[in-house]
């Protein structure tokens, strides 16, 4: 029997074959005609109950019985069954009310799309829904999925299904024709055919499809009619665009999901190479290829064509280098769908010259944009991002953002190159992002810093497609201010080495060393050498930030002084040298001074202080932050008040003061939260926990570092989601394992330890000194209430987490924690 058979494509002759309907074989079954209904869709298989019952409602041999139940179940393939009995030829025994012909045949079997079928039922089953528009670029199976939606009505409508192909005509005066032609409908005089087609349809109960209507929309009015004349008629359409009349409702039809789409790409494969090995490695390369292509239906059967000659990895290569590499040579095909190109040119014939100039400027961008930046980098105004939307050349997704299908773009691409456009375009990208970058690193010690963190996770794909453009070609100056913005983004999002890669690649262009790049020259090795010292490379940092401070001193420039030595004491802080550091915190201290900026001077007091604390001067470290929160007073500046009682509080805990710490600290959390900054509550919530450790209260300090952990995940920030979770530890390990957990305290807290150690090694964020000897007490506390193995055994478990699985084990066994807490 054919091979291309789904079991509920069976079921359903089957069922034809013994003349019963849906209704009929529902009520032998038992069951509900919706369950019959979704066993012939394929969207769900019966249970061994009901495959029992099914088995005598269609009236099986017994001997073809125990192979009808494997099949029903999944477990063998349906072409093992024997073929139904052949349906009656239906063109002889409908009377003259019932249509002749029927919808084509499809070659292959529909790979996915139950989701779709499904809502198609729904809607084609509602009395209000008499016109449906199947919309999707040019390859995405609008077609196919036409097919197999009208295929599951074909009882629902007493006078048929009709399909009628649209994709030859070359004007709206034939579209009467060709549907009186698929209905078998003869005209009966030289009179106006209009009202004929419309008094036939009147009287009939049917279900018409129209198929490939994009380029016929001047013909829509005729649709209208039927709707209107033909009150039990409903229309299912395909088309590259909405048709965009009263009545109709849109449904847009979009790429497989990758199971399915990898599904159709070895099935494909496998009609052209049957010993295609099905290794993990091989899968990825597939999977790979369907997230080239979106799953476009289409472009993964050409793709997939070429497995004959081609391996895996040639495949992907070629894909990404040449649109043109997706195309056939099988005659069967439409010229239309010889191609991806071919594909593509079809739609943009369609376009106006507007439209056209729009789309090929709107393939700069990378993983989608805003209406924003349509409009100022490729000039595109609201009535024709609305057409090219209806035209399904662009995609509608969530937070009001808006995309191209990859082929679409590299097509339009293409286009945009062939117009000289390209550099300028590119440049306009550039600027946007520049900007973008410019504007949300203002928000990053503000309570929007959230916000503006995930917007530019979100656009991420664009700004590295901005650093790429005007590195390529060369915009020394714009290269210099985007990078110099992104490091701080690139360190909260964990993106460190990646950034250090963009910035490296930015300091050797060519003509960076200008006098008029001085400042952005500087900025940017100054960026360079944070995320250097955020890995722990210090060496590199060390070189980096003296580069930056020797360019600062030959322009003389002073507050770019000041920052360069605020740099350098800052890392030789982390590096432990802290007399080294106060060094450079006082000279860059006595040049802000002398420049009397006093935001740059409290924070260099705010420096020292800190040293003074990591040096054991207390004393001295609590006057240095007192004196900052006066001073931030006088500025008026809630968030460094709120940090300096931070650093206060943390004095106050080293002091052993911790009631007094616990009263600074949680004026401090008070204040965070007026303002909003999540990532200060974060950073304080975490030294309130430790002061709670400190004073043995482990219960309160579980609370606390649980709540800490729930914001780190809203921020985003790595860096500290490391740092809660290696606090988490240390108070499970200071517990002894006497909580009341669901499994031993002690075990947990090794492997969230292992998993913070892997994530700082994942995102490059080392300790410092000072905490790393912190790390170095809490393992071997840890150590010494395991054996060896157990630990050792704990550890692993840890360093296999993802980030996501240790956040989650965490917050999941503190939530049991307090709850137990709650009820003691």
């Amino acid at each position: 029997m054919e091979t291309d058979i789904s079991f509920g494509t069976w079921i359903r002759r089957r069922r034809k074959a013994l003349d019963l309907t849906k209704n009929a074989l529902a009520q032998r079954v038992g069951c509900s005609l919706a369950l019959i209904e979704k066993i012939e869709l394929g969207t769900r298989r019966p249970s061994k109950q009901i495959a029992e019952i099914l088995a005598d409602a269609l009236e099986l041999p017994e001997s073809e019985r125990p192979l009808f139940m494997k099949v029903a179940r999944g477990e063998r393939s349906v072409d093992r069954l024997t073929s139904p009995p052949p349906l009656p030829n239906l063109s002889l025994l409908q009377s003259s009310q019932t249509l002749s012909n029927s919808i084509p045949t499809p070659l292959t079997l529909l790979i996915g799309r139950e989701t779709e079928l499904s809502a198609l039922h729904q809607m084609l089953g509602d009395p209000q829904c008499r016109l449906i528009t199947l919309v999707g670029p040019g390859g995405i199976g609008k077609t196919r999925l036409a097919i197999e939606a009208a295929r599951t009505q074909e009882e629902a409508f007493p006078h048929g299904v009709c399909f009628a192909p649209l994709a030859s005509l070359n004007s709206p005066n034939f579209i009467v024709p060709a549907i009186a032609s698929a209905l078998g409908f003869k005209f009966s005089d030289s009179t106006d055919p209009v009202p004929q087609l419309l008094e036939y349809l009147r009287k009939k109960q049917l279900l018409l499809v129209l198929d490939n209507f994009e380029h016929l929309l001047d013909g829509v009015g005729l649709l209208v009619e039927i709707i209107r004349f033909a009150p039990r008629v409903k229309l299912l359409c395909t088309s590259r665009e909405q048709l965009n009349v009263q009545g109709e409702w849109v449904f847009e039809v979009r790429g497989l999901p990758v199971p399915e789409a990898e599904a159709l790409f070895v099935r494909c494969a496998h009609r052209v190479q049957t010993d295609l090995l099905a290794d993990e490695a091989n899968r990825q390369r597939i999977i790979h290829i369907c997230h080239l292509v979106e799953g476009m239906p289409l472009a993964i059967e050409l793709a997939a064509a070429w497995a004959r000659i081609l391996s895996l990895a040639e495949i992907e290569q070629e894909i990404q280098r040449n649109l043109d590499f997706l195309s056939t040579t099988m005659r069967d095909l439409p010229e239309r769908h010889r191609s991806m190109r071919a594909v593509f040119e079809h739609s943009w014939g369609l376009l106006t010259k507007e439209e056209q100039q729009a789309l090929a400027r709107l393939s700069v961008f990378r993983g989608g944009f805003t209406r924003q930046a349509a409009e100022q980098v490729a000039g595109l105004n609201l009535d024709v991002l609305c057409a090219l939307v209806a035209k399904s050349l662009i995609q509608r997704g969530r937070q009001n953002r808006f995309s191209l299908h990859e082929l679409i773009r590299q097509y339009a691409a293409r286009q945009l190159e062939t117009a000289g456009e390209t550099e300028k375009v590119q440049q306009q990208h550039i600027i946007f992002f520049t900007d973008f970058a410019e504007k949300a690193t203002e928000h990053f010690s503000g309570p929007l810093m959230p916000t503006w963190l995930e917007r530019m996770e979100r656009d991420n794909d664009n700004l590295r497609a901005a650093l790429d453009y005007s590195i390529t070609l060369q915009f020394s100056d714009l290269a210099l201010r985007l990078s110099a913005k992104l490091w701080r983004f690139w360190e909260y999002r964990g993106h460190v080495e990646e950034g250090r890669r963009w910035l490296n690649t930015v300091l050797h262009l060519p003509d960076i060393h200008t006098e008029d790049n001085a400042l952005q020259h500087a900025q940017t090795l100054n960026a360079a050498g944070a995320l250097a010292r955020i890995q722990g490379d210090f060496a590199q940092a060390s070189c980096l930030y003296e580069e930056s401070l020797a360019l600062r001193r030959r322009a003389g420039d002073e507050k770019g002084i000041a920052a360069a030595l605020n740099s350098l004491g800052l890392l030789s802080m982390l590096e432990g040298k802290y007399a080294k550091a106060a060094a450079y915190f006082h000279e860059s201290l006595q040049l802000c001074r002398k420049l009397g900026i006093k935001t740059e001077i409290v924070r260099r007091i705010n420096n020292l202080g800190i040293v003074a604390m990591y040096q054991g001067d207390y004393e001295q470290a609590r006057l240095l932050h007192e004196e900052c929160m006066r001073i931030y007073q006088e500025l008026n500046d809630r968030h460094g008040v709120a940090g300096s009682l931070g650093n206060l509080g943390d004095v106050m805990r080293y002091r052993g003061e911790y009631d007094r710490a616990m009263q600074v600290l949680e004026e401090s959390l008070a204040l965070l939260h007026e303002i909003g900054d999540i990532h200060g509550l974060v950073v304080t919530l975490a030294s309130i926990a430790r002061v709670h450790l400190a004073k043995g209260n482990v219960n309160q300090a579980l609370a606390t570092f649980h709540a800490s952990l729930m914001q780190n995940q809203q921020v985003g920030d790595k860096t500290e989601i490391a740092n809660s979770l290696e606090g988490i530890a240390e108070a499970l390990g200071a517990s002894a394992g006497h909580l009341p957990l669901s499994e031993d305290g002690i075990q947990l807290a090794v492997r969230l330890l292992a998993a913070a150690d892997r994530l700082r090694a994942t995102v490059g964020a080392p300790r410092s000194a000072a905490e790393h000897a912190e790390y170095d007490r809490i393992t071997d506390q840890l150590r010494d209430q395991l054996s060896e193995s157990g630990f050792l055994m704990e550890w692993k478990r840890g360093t296999e987490m993802t980030t996501e699985q240790a956040v989650e084990c965490a917050l999941v066994h503190l939530s049991q924690f307090l709850a137990a807490s709650d009820c003691s």
